[in-house]
């Protein structure tokens, strides 16, 4: 493979990456369950945090 060819291919990679990373972004953004959630949004468990005042015993 030549340097050109290598460049080449790196430069597509990373493009790749940087389109992949952008809509993952935005997937997370427009989430239905963040979008209709009334309280705190936890994306890591994708659920919906809403604060009653108390804490359960």
């Amino acid at each position: 493979m030549s340097k050109r060819s290598m460049s080449l291919a790196l430069a597509v990679a990373f493009c790749l990456t940087a389109s992949l990373t952008a809509c993952q972004d935005q997937r997370n953004e427009f989430n239905p369950v963040n979008v209709l959630c009334p309280g705190d949004f936890d994306p890591v468990t994708n659920k919906c945090k809403i604060s009653t005042g108390s804490e359960p015993e």
